[in-house]
């Protein structure tokens, strides 16, 4: 059972664990599939609507599909290229702290 509860939400926003949330909107997409899938099938094999109409809407599905899974992949990339840069600022503001650290050891010792 896909757990989309607006608890887990509001938990993994006011953790900021975007990581989580990116992984949730993928499996909402691949429920949402699923769901589509078997609804437009049901129409189908019920006779709601022709061959023609439901290769059209597994078509419309395919392309809104392809466009979920680009925004999803963009939103990724974007956050591993964040992160990255949030990690370089840290090792090289951590750098520069160890350089005044040494300086002001080294003018210590020299008194």
């Amino acid at each position: 059972m896909l757990d989309l509860s607006a608890k887990r939400i509001q938990n993994l926003i006011l953790t900021n664990d975007l990581s989580s949330m990116i992984k949730v909107r993928e499996e909402a997409l691949n429920f949402k599939i699923k769901k589509e899938k078997t609804h437009i099938q049901k129409l189908l094999s019920s006779q709601k609507i022709s061959p023609r109409t439901w290769n059209y809407k597994e078509i419309e599905l395919e392309k809104w599909v392809d466009q979920e899974r680009r925004e999803i992949n963009n939103t990724r990339q974007i956050y591993e290229e964040n992160k990255r840069k949030t990690e370089e600022i840290i090792k090289e503001t951590t750098g520069i702290d160890d350089i005044f650290t040494n300086f002001n050891l080294t003018q210590e010792s020299l008194k």
